[in-house]
């Protein structure tokens, strides 16, 4: 994979962003060996898979944690990182807007640098706890832009979060007032459950997974599955052995790529 360090100037943000940007442009050793200049360096367009990542985390987490680049290399799908720090995705109330800088801004930049597909049927998105979430929000808000959405181990409901930690005896260091504003949790608008529309002219494809010994988010997300398949979308929840982390993650992941990377083969074909 060709591999980009992005730092440029948020207008959305008001200050300096970093994203990582990977395309699989001619770097398996078959490709390099089999293939002219031409056919390595011809103008292509890559179906896109947005990733996101925890709380706490960064956007390099998913190529030093996981094997998400090797899995995209192999299906030939570039992915796009961005740095989200603890904002859920979402404009903050007492914070950045990067719900905004999500939906809007990103987008344009890539599409304006790099060489990635516009096409709904060849642009994804998913992401782990906070990240999970994020995709969720995103992939809801913007059907029309997102064929298939992954929800790893997605922190849906916070309030559920914070009892969760308070009974165990687990330090909660997320500033959820400055997320979501005194509620400290999803409410309105930015509650995924809410976004769920059974009259939604676009669904994309949703897999939901969240391990067995996740005791905090499993209800959350297999209810989350439930209400999606409900109201009319192509939704699945995988649970299987797995901790809150990345290894489990790992395991996601290449189901998510391997999924979209079959969904594009199929668009390809028609």
């Amino acid at each position: 994979m060709i591999r980009s360090e992005c730092s440029f100037y948020s207008k959305v943000l008001g200050e300096p962003v970093s994203v990582l940007v990977l395309l699989p442009i001619g770097s398996s050793y078959e490709i390099r060996q089999n293939s002219s200049l031409d056919e390595i360096y011809g103008r292509k367009f890559y179906s896109v898979l947005y990733l996101f990542h925890c709380a706490n985390g960064c956007a390099e987490d998913w190529l030093y944690r996981t094997n998400a680049e090797a899995y995209a290399e192999a299906a030939g799908i570039a992915l796009v990182i961005p740095q989200l720090h603890d904002s859920f995705g979402i404009d903050m109330v007492h914070g950045g807007a990067y719900g905004t800088f999500l939906s809007e801004e990103l987008p344009r930049f890539v599409h304006h640098v790099f060489p990635v597909s516009e096409r709904r049927a060849e642009t994804a998105a998913a992401g782990c706890s906070m990240g999970g979430y994020a995709a969720a929000y995103h992939g809801l808000s913007h059907p029309e832009r997102f064929s298939l959405i992954g929800v790893l181990s997605g922190a849906l409901q916070g309030d559920i979060i914070h009892a969760w930690l308070a009974e165990n005896g687990i330090a909660d260091d997320l500033n959820w007032d400055n997320i979501f504003g005194e509620a400290r949790t999803q409410h309105g608008e930015t509650d995924v459950f809410q976004k769920i529309d059974p009259a939604a002219e676009w669904k994309p494809e949703m897999m939901v997974f969240c391990g067995e010994e996740e005791t905090c988010n499993v209800q959350m997300n297999q209810k989350f599955a439930e209400k999606l398949n409900e109201a009319g979308y192509s939704a699945s929840f995988t649970g299987g052995h797995g901790e809150h982390g990345w290894p489990y993650w790992d395991r996601c992941i290449r189901q998510v790529i391997e999924r979209f990377a079959e969904r594009v083969g199929k668009y390809e074909e028609d």
